[in-house]
């Protein structure tokens, strides 16, 4: 509480000074700097300042009163996160609802860890027949990394352009290891299946823009030597053509 001095009447030039109160005057802060639905002033007022669901800040990252009230818990996924083309394909791989489920995996994330990245190297034979089925991406050494002229009257705008390998590896089923037809067939309709839904996703979100697919090698069947030490597989390999990064 303040307090001010007013004149009382008295002689003129001769004044009299009473104390009255001067009543506080609350500093309120404005409606949109207070959380939504919360009312102060006694419930004059109501805030209308709205805070992002802990779901969409990124994970850890603290916010709110003090940067301590509430905690983001949105991580970055295979597909947002995805940069290179490498990447990018990785996350289009991982994406395709046949695949997490040839890998025994319910999202793009789980199934991402069965899509290697330039390289798999092993420890032993008997964690890479484990790993299996997993798919492989790496640069074609053969192809380089190019910057085409999109179409239509110059100043061009040029987009980068290249070419990557996609590799699928998977056991063949002990059931189909005296049947060969089938235990192509088996592998194969994973792998077609698999091509064709990356197909209906490139090019969207962040997924690579495939400008071209095409088989270098495959399918075929490990050796019967080499199935001996490194399991009896199946294997196919493609020319993953991209553009428009």
């Amino acid at each position: 509480m303040a307090f001010r001095f007013r004149a009382v009447s008295a002689t003129p030039g001769d004044f009299n000074w009473a104390q009255s109160a001067i009543a506080t005057v609350a500093d309120y802060p404005a409606v949109g700097d207070v959380q939504e639905s919360v009312d102060y002033a006694n419930g004059s007022l109501t805030g209308t300042l709205g805070l992002p669901a802990v779901g969409e800040v990124l994970d850890g990252v603290g916010y709110g009163e003090d940067d301590t009230e509430f905690e983001g818990t949105y991580g970055v996924s295979v597909v947002t996160g995805a940069t290179t083309p490498l990447e990018r394909l990785q996350a289009l791989v991982a994406s395709s609802p046949t695949f997490q489920a040839w890998v025994s995996e319910v999202d793009a994330d789980g199934a991402a860890e069965h899509v290697y990245v330039a390289a798999f190297q092993p420890d032993d034979n008997a964690d890479l027949i484990a790993a299996r089925p997993f798919a492989l991406v790496r640069n074609l050494p053969t192809a380089d990394d190019e910057h085409e002229a999109v179409a239509g009257a110059g100043p061009f705008v040029y987009q980068r352009t290249g070419a990557l390998v996609l590799l699928f590896e998977g056991n063949v089923d002990e059931d189909d290891a005296d049947d060969a037809a089938a235990a192509e067939t088996a592998f194969t309709d994973q792998t077609d299946a698999i091509i064709a839904e990356m197909k209906l996703l490139a090019g969207t979100d962040n997924y690579l823009t495939m400008t071209s697919v095409g088989v270098m090698q495959g399918p075929a069947r490990s050796d019967p030597k080499e199935s001996q030490s490194t399991g009896d597989y199946f294997g196919i390999a493609y020319r993953i053509g991209w553009g428009g990064i």
